[in-house]
């Protein structure tokens, strides 16, 4: 009773693409949301002042 089941390397590597793509996007919306952040943050200090 082997294991008989063999994964193409194209599957392989076409789910690979689709995790480092999710990866990258995350990675830009956090930067995003990181930057209105900061800019609020300036913007509530400058009101302040």
């Amino acid at each position: 009773m082997g294991n008989d089941f063999m994964v193409p390397q194209e599957m392989i590597a076409e789910i690979r693409k689709i995790l480092l793509n999710a990866r990258t996007n995350v990675a830009q919306q956090v930067n995003n949301e990181l930057l209105s952040a900061y800019w609020n943050i300036g913007r509530v200090i400058v009101e302040y002042e």
